[in-house]
């Protein structure tokens, strides 16, 4: 069984979508394998975490929403005093935001790569007797231990499989960009955001953090403009502080 039927598998249990008899089965599956166990509970706690993400963001929107509704229908009076206090600290910060923004515009693309890179956590484990997904596993392995020479020798041995193409081009972008090697980077993560896979978004902004990294400034913004069009886009607002940064 490949990564997108154990997608499906566990999608269907949580979605309470499967009849009782199969519900039974993979819930005796669940306690006879720890890998399948450990695969599930992180497939859980990341469709959770996703989950409240939506949350903060709708109420993020709802008090913008407020904010404004308030505002238009004069419902929030100022003394004349407070006017002129909120003027002046209004005038302060817009002073000091543009001297941040200016401090910011003079950094190098390295030192924008080196603020906005953080390593991609792996959520692949996979347990299956063929060879091919052995090699995965143990490139997941290699990936997170930080040996990332290792694991882009175990993925690049899948590229091309039809069931581990995404996940092993995905994968090996990301170690050529541990090891600050981006055009190598450039060509595994332009490869996997040209597929239609639960990959996708995150490729987009490390593409664009590799290009970065490769001098390719005007790719980059290409990249995040589209990005920030986004609005559900998972890297949106990243993108947008990258963006006025490298303008």
């Amino acid at each position: 069984m490949n990564w997108d039927e154990y997608h499906e598998m566990m999608e269907r249990y949580l979605n309470m979508e499967m009849p009782e008899s199969e519900k039974a089965q993979f819930e005796k599956r669940l306690q006879e394998d720890s890998e399948l166990r450990r695969l599930f509970l992180h497939h859980k706690n990341l469709r959770h975490a996703i989950a409240n993400r939506h949350k903060l963001e709708f109420l993020r929107k709802l008090k913008k929403a407020e904010k404004t509704y308030f505002k238009k229908n004069g419902l929030i009076r100022f003394s004349l005093v407070f006017k002129y206090a909120a003027a002046a600290a209004f005038v302060v910060l817009i002073g000091l935001g543009i001297y941040l923004l200016q401090k910011d515009r003079s950094r190098t693309n390295q030192e924008l790569f080196n603020k906005y890179f953080s390593s991609y956590t792996s959520i692949i484990e996979n347990r299956d007797a063929e060879n091919r997904s052995l090699l995965l596993t143990k490139g997941m392995t290699a990936y997170s231990k930080g040996e990332f020479q290792e694991s882009i020798h175990l993925f690049e041995q899948l590229i091309g499989h039809p069931a581990y193409s995404t996940p092993a081009a995905f994968y090996t972008g990301l170690s050529y960009l541990e090891l600050r090697k981006a055009d190598q980077a450039v060509k595994y993560l332009k490869m996997t955001t040209s597929y239609d896979s639960i990959f996708k978004l995150e490729a987009q902004w490390y593409l664009s953090l590799a290009y970065l990294l490769a001098n390719k400034k005007e790719q980059a913004a290409e990249l995040l403009v589209s990005i920030e069009s986004d609005p559900d886009h998972y890297y949106r607002e990243k993108a947008q502080k990258l963006l006025r940064q490298i303008r």
